[in-house]
Protein backbone atom coordinates (compact mmCIF):
# COMPACT_ATOMS: atom_id res chain seq x y z
CA UNK A 1 0.00 0.00 0.00
CA UNK A 2 1.30 3.42 -0.76
CA UNK A 3 1.24 6.47 1.49
CA UNK A 4 -0.77 9.63 1.35
CA UNK A 5 -4.41 10.56 0.98
CA UNK A 6 -5.38 13.58 -1.05
CA UNK A 7 -7.10 16.17 1.12
CA UNK A 8 -6.21 14.51 4.43
CA UNK A 9 -6.13 16.94 7.35
CA UNK A 10 -4.88 14.53 10.04
CA UNK A 11 -2.54 11.54 9.77
CA UNK A 12 -3.08 8.87 12.42
CA UNK A 13 0.02 6.71 12.83
CA UNK A 14 0.17 3.54 14.90
CA UNK A 15 3.11 1.25 15.57
CA UNK A 16 2.37 -2.45 15.81
CA UNK A 17 4.29 -5.45 17.11
CA UNK A 18 2.42 -8.77 17.24
CA UNK A 19 -0.80 -6.70 17.28
CA UNK A 20 -3.14 -8.71 15.08
CA UNK A 21 -5.53 -9.18 18.00
CA UNK A 22 -6.15 -5.41 18.36
CA UNK A 23 -5.48 -3.86 14.95
CA UNK A 24 -8.96 -4.50 13.45
CA UNK A 25 -10.68 -2.62 16.30
CA UNK A 26 -8.24 0.31 15.87
CA UNK A 27 -9.08 0.48 12.17
CA UNK A 28 -12.82 0.08 12.87
CA UNK A 29 -12.83 2.91 15.43
CA UNK A 30 -11.21 5.33 12.99
CA UNK A 31 -13.34 4.12 10.09
CA UNK A 32 -16.50 4.84 12.08
CA UNK A 33 -15.62 8.51 12.62
CA UNK A 34 -17.68 10.98 10.57
CA UNK A 35 -14.38 12.66 9.64
CA UNK A 36 -12.87 9.46 8.16
CA UNK A 37 -12.41 11.00 4.71
CA UNK A 38 -10.19 13.69 6.26
CA UNK A 39 -7.91 11.11 7.89
CA UNK A 40 -4.82 9.37 6.59
CA UNK A 41 -4.18 6.07 8.40
CA UNK A 42 -0.66 4.70 8.64
CA UNK A 43 0.35 1.40 10.27
CA UNK A 44 4.04 0.79 10.89
CA UNK A 45 4.96 -2.70 12.02
CA UNK A 46 8.13 -3.02 14.03
CA UNK A 47 9.41 -6.58 13.96
CA UNK A 48 6.34 -8.83 14.13
CA UNK A 49 6.62 -12.51 13.27
CA UNK A 50 5.92 -13.43 9.64
CA UNK A 51 2.53 -14.94 10.59
CA UNK A 52 1.45 -11.82 12.48
CA UNK A 53 2.74 -9.57 9.72
CA UNK A 54 0.70 -11.48 7.13
CA UNK A 55 -2.41 -11.32 9.34
CA UNK A 56 -2.09 -7.57 9.91
CA UNK A 57 -1.42 -6.88 6.23
CA UNK A 58 -4.69 -8.69 5.44
CA UNK A 59 -6.55 -6.78 8.16
CA UNK A 60 -5.24 -3.44 6.87
CA UNK A 61 -5.64 -4.14 3.15
CA UNK A 62 -7.90 -1.54 1.59
CA UNK A 63 -8.62 0.02 4.98
CA UNK A 64 -5.46 2.01 5.71
CA UNK A 65 -3.48 4.32 3.47
CA UNK A 66 -0.02 3.00 4.34
CA UNK A 67 1.24 -0.25 5.83
CA UNK A 68 4.98 -0.45 6.39
CA UNK A 69 6.91 -3.45 7.70
CA UNK A 70 10.22 -2.82 9.44
CA UNK A 71 12.58 -4.88 11.55
CA UNK A 72 12.17 -4.09 15.26
CA UNK A 73 13.49 -0.51 15.29
CA UNK A 74 11.62 0.61 18.41
CA UNK A 75 8.54 2.75 18.93
CA UNK A 76 10.08 6.19 18.41
CA UNK A 77 11.95 5.27 15.25
CA UNK A 78 8.86 3.55 13.83
CA UNK A 79 6.80 6.69 14.58
CA UNK A 80 9.36 8.77 12.69
CA UNK A 81 9.17 6.45 9.68
CA UNK A 82 5.37 6.63 9.72
CA UNK A 83 5.41 10.42 10.00
CA UNK A 84 7.73 10.58 7.01
CA UNK A 85 5.34 8.45 4.98
CA UNK A 86 2.29 10.64 5.59
CA UNK A 87 1.27 13.87 3.89
CA UNK A 88 -1.36 15.39 6.23
CA UNK A 89 -0.32 18.60 8.03
CA UNK A 90 -1.19 17.27 11.50
CA UNK A 91 -0.03 14.00 13.11
CA UNK A 92 -1.62 11.87 15.82
CA UNK A 93 0.46 8.97 17.18
CA UNK A 94 -1.42 6.13 18.83
CA UNK A 95 -0.90 2.59 19.95
CA UNK A 96 -3.06 -0.03 18.22
CA UNK A 97 -4.91 -0.93 21.42
CA UNK A 98 -6.83 2.34 21.69
CA UNK A 99 -10.19 3.14 20.16
CA UNK A 100 -10.62 6.70 18.92
CA UNK A 101 -14.22 7.71 19.57
CA UNK A 102 -14.10 11.37 18.55
CA UNK A 103 -11.75 14.05 17.30
CA UNK A 104 -11.65 17.70 18.34
CA UNK A 105 -12.53 19.99 15.43
CA UNK A 106 -9.23 21.77 15.97
CA UNK A 107 -7.36 18.60 14.97
CA UNK A 108 -8.82 18.89 11.49
CA UNK A 109 -8.24 22.64 11.15
CA UNK A 110 -4.68 22.74 9.82
CA UNK A 111 -4.46 26.52 10.17
CA UNK A 112 -5.52 26.45 13.84
CA UNK A 113 -2.56 24.47 15.10
CA UNK A 114 0.13 27.14 15.14
CA UNK A 115 1.14 26.20 18.68
CA UNK A 116 1.31 22.51 17.78
CA UNK A 117 -0.91 21.50 20.70
CA UNK A 118 -4.54 20.58 21.04
CA UNK A 119 -6.24 18.55 23.68
CA UNK A 120 -8.37 15.64 24.60
CA UNK A 121 -9.05 12.98 22.11
CA UNK A 122 -11.74 10.64 23.39
CA UNK A 123 -10.20 7.18 23.44
CA UNK A 124 -11.17 3.86 24.89
CA UNK A 125 -8.18 1.84 26.12
CA UNK A 126 -7.95 -1.86 25.34
CA UNK A 127 -8.67 -3.99 28.39
CA UNK A 128 -7.87 -7.71 28.15
CA UNK A 129 -10.73 -9.98 29.16
CA UNK A 130 -10.24 -11.96 32.36
CA UNK A 131 -8.27 -9.34 34.24
CA UNK A 132 -9.67 -7.14 36.99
Amino acid sequence: MSGGRAGAKLAVVTVTHESGHVLPAWIDSLGALPERELLELCVVDSGSSPAQLELMEEQASGRVDSFLALPNVGYGSACNVGAGRTSAPVLLFTTPDIRVRSLPARALDGDGLADGLFGAFAVEPYRPLGFA
